[in-house]
């Protein structure tokens, strides 16, 4: 089955049988997703949202839906309407899917997008046939206008992103490099285990630049950061890439903070909901991360989320790197719980924490501006030029 007919089919046959549930039971199930954000969500403020309101609104709306899909579909319509990141709401199915995707990150330059970069596998070999430059005309037949990448910072569908498939699935990109199309297969990677999460490169001598996908201590260990973190300090500058580098923990943005800033230094404070069981965490650089006292710049993108923002907020608020590129995504609040439902509907995660900076800003929903704003345009990717990089570059070549 093409892929084409397979989303048909997961739209079609849900509507086609129904899948049994009665009205009464899709109210029940809009109530308990209402009633767990009511009672677990970080502000019960709800952000100033009157969440009375949003349920008496969206209840008709659950009463006349037909599919679990499109009950789905309606619910994270209404969750979206607090404004915040870090909450789920998906399928068994959806949440599969969500895991696997495409093996390279695309700029988009108005209607239309490029490669960027190419995941490597853990032997560092390139896991696409593909370079930076080249233009992406559609993906499994499908416009690159529906390619998003996974973001933490909204709620958005799955099976109709094309960024997204079953585990090992394969894609077919069509491609314009220079005057000649192409066809490239490529196979969809697990994320974050199936790519290396950390990539050294070395644009001039006695520069590191470092590309991360993610800072997450499970994907990239204590003695694997060491051994990358020997050859940054042996560097005279230094350029972060977090483009398209979407979520981790402390424990990998600590230790990097600390290498920049030495040790102790008070980072991000993680607030609970008032009245709850949870403490206030207050993050401070690790003691035990090598000095690097070089220059350093930051490049990111509006695809910079969570803990990677909170990283660049960290440097720009010490003010010990340059940040280069467009403004993150804002997805700063929070640590989230897993919240059960009626019918073991869906897997459901709400936001319990928010998170404070050093200076006391509150970047959800803000994102972290660049001190140097600058985007890749159509003529660089055809040239073959990362303008972002190289104007990260010339700052520490100042």
């Amino acid at each position: 089955m093409s892929r084409r007919e397979l989303l048909l089919a997961t739209v079609v046959a849900p509507l086609l049988r129904a899948e049994g549930r009665t009205s009464a039971e899709r109210v029940r199930i809009l109530e308990a997703v209402w009633e767990r954000a009511r009672d677990v969500f970080y502000d019960p403020q709800m952000r100033g949202v009157n969440w009375s309101a949003v349920r008496d609104e969206f209840l008709p709306k659950a009463a006349a839906s037909i599919s679990d899909e499109q009950l789905l579909s309606l619910l994270r319509r209404m969750l979206t309407r607090l404004r915040n990141s870090h909450i789920f709401l998906y399928s068994d199915e959806e949440w599969s899917w969500r895991g696997n995707i495409l093996p390279f990150s695309l700029d988009r330059v108005a209607d239309r997008a490029f490669v960027r970069s190419v995941f490597r596998s853990h032997d560092l070999a390139p896991l696409a046939s593909l370079k930076f430059g080249d233009e992406v005309i559609t993906v499994d037949g499908i416009s690159t206008n529906e390619v998003r990448p996974l973001t933490l910072a909204r709620i958005e569908e799955v099976k109709c992103n094309p960024n997204f498939g079953p585990p090992g699935s394969k894609a077919e990109v069509k491609i314009r490099r220079g005057r000649r199309r192409a066809v490239i297969e490529v196979t969809r990677v697990a994320r974050p285990t199936g790519f290396e999460s950390a990539v050294i490169e070395h644009p001039r001598t006695n520069v590191v630049c470092l590309r991360f996908l993610t800072l997450n201590s499970s994907e990239l260990s204590a003695s694997r950061l060491r051994e990358i973190w020997e050859e940054v300090v042996s560097a005279q500058a230094l350029v972060l890439d977090l483009r398209n580098c979407v979520g981790g923990d402390s424990k990998v943005s600590n230790f990097i903070a600390g290498s920049l800033l030495g040790p102790g230094k008070p980072l991000f404070r993680v607030i609970p909901r008032p009245g709850t069981e949870y403490t206030e965490v207050v993050d401070r650089t690790d003691p035990e991360a090598p000095r690097f006292r070089g220059r350093v710049a930051i490049i990111t993108n509006s695809n910079t989320e969570s803990q990677p923002e909170m990283l660049a907020a960290i440097c720009k608020e010490y003010n010990c790197a340059r940040i280069v590129g467009e403004r993150t995504a804002g997805a700063f609040n929070g640590w989230t719980i897993a919240v059960g439902l009626p019918y073991r509907f869906a897997k459901y995660a709400l936001p319990y924490t928010r998170s404070v900076s050093p200076k006391g800003i509150e970047y959800e929903g803000h994102g972290v501006e660049p001190d140097e704003p600058i985007v890749n345009t159509a003529k660089d990717f055809y040239s073959g030029h990362d303008r972002m990089l190289e104007a990260a570059l010339g700052y520490l070549d100042a």
